[in-house]
């Protein structure tokens, strides 16, 4: 998590104004969401054992204890890929403001960047902890979590996906630009 406020901040020292003030304020706000996010995601999973001791089906409260490890372990993965993915897509858009300079198509994939970035850091903070009222109601339940962290993932793909098209779209325009200046 931590990589990825280092990256917003970076992004954001690239992209906005050198106002110290503003960036030293976007990264107190930054750390104030983890912690919140943190603690926030330590009390639902508090919350999701007590609730998984309720389970009297010993069947059922492994399937429900393995599913919940497997939401971790995929989200775990997504979150690194698409991190390590939006960190090379900033240094494509770096490398190009630094040969061609900022446009408007530049400063589009920075916002692409950040956006992707905030889904990227909010998936990471999720817990996709099972909260049910009966034992009966569990299916159900399991059902539409996995429906919610599908469209979560979905969502989030889409958003680095389009990252990446706005930055191969700032380099050809970028390349286009002073190709047009040397004829």
């Amino acid at each position: 998590m931590f990589h990825a406020i280092a990256l917003t901040l970076l992004l954001t020292t690239n992209f906005v104004s050198s106002d110290g003030a503003k960036l030293r304020e976007m990264k107190k706000e930054a750390i104030a969401q983890r912690q919140e996010s943190t603690a926030s995601a330590d009390a639902k999973r508090d919350q999701f054992q007590t609730s998984l001791s309720e389970i009297k089906d010993e069947r059922k409260r492994l399937i429900v204890q393995n599913v919940a490890l497997r939401f971790t372990n995929v989200k775990d993965k997504w979150v690194r890929n698409w991190e390590k993915t939006l960190g090379r897509l900033t240094s494509i858009l770096e490398k190009v403001e630094t040969e061609y300079g900022e446009s408007d198509a530049t400063t589009a994939a920075a916002a692409a960047i950040s956006d992707a970035q905030t889904l990227v850091d909010a998936l990471e903070a999720k817990t996709y902890d099972l909260e049910f009222s009966e034992e009966s109601t569990i299916k159900t339940d399991m059902q539409s979590l996995v429906s919610e962290f599908k469209s979560d993932l979905k969502t989030t793909k889409e958003s680095v996906k389009n990252a990446k098209e706005k930055v191969q779209e700032a380099f050809r325009l970028a390349k286009g630009e002073t190709e047009n200046e040397e004829e």
